[in-house]
């Protein structure tokens, strides 16, 4: 299992591996476009199994669209199928299909699995992210997207060896 947290400034992108097999999740700002290519093509990565837009926020899905420049994808997620933002346009433009799951949907990713948590949670846009864990054995991964502290339901099993903490750090986030 290999799990990066990419440095795309104010915003959030991670790619995580598991036998060959590859996820993102979000791609940081537009500025950021050339930092996720980079970083998959430093990797000789040209297939996502699952692509995650936690939320439709340009911090985290602005550079995206990137991703589709150099690789395919067989499942791109997000909490909405449209969105007026010019950043969730090119997404749709770039990966084709986007698809909103449920919670409980799960993917494998070689022999860990992801599992949607939660969505659409709450009112905002923040509080729509998607909530996934990655599972590895023991080891355990949370990704929030940008979720409010009072939207987390507490039927979630939040627990994780790695949590990748919501709204950037904030106080309303985790």
């Amino acid at each position: 299992l290999s799990a990066v947290f990419l440095d795309v400034g104010q915003g959030d992108s991670a790619l995580v591996g598991c036998q060959g097999h590859w996820m993102l999740i979000d791609g940081g700002g537009r500025e950021s476009s050339q930092k996720i290519y980079a970083a998959l093509k430093s990797r000789n990565i040209t297939h996502l199994d699952l692509v995650i837009a936690s939320h439709p926020h340009e911090d985290h899905i602005g550079g995206l669209s990137a991703a589709f420049q150099r690789c395919t994808a067989d499942a791109v997620r997000s909490p909405a199928a449209s969105d007026a933002s010019q950043s969730f346009q090119n997404l749709c433009r770039y990966a084709g299909t986007v698809t909103v799951p449920r919670a409980g949907d799960r993917y494998a990713l070689g022999d860990a699995a992801v599992e949607i948590l939660g969505l659409n949670a709450g009112p905002t846009e923040n509080a729509a992210s998607i909530v996934a864990k990655l599972t590895y054995g023991n080891v355990s991964f949370l990704f929030t997207g940008d979720m409010e502290s009072e939207f987390f339901a507490p039927q979630w099993e939040l627990s994780a060896t790695v949590l990748k903490v919501s709204q950037h750090g904030s106080s309303n986030g985790t």
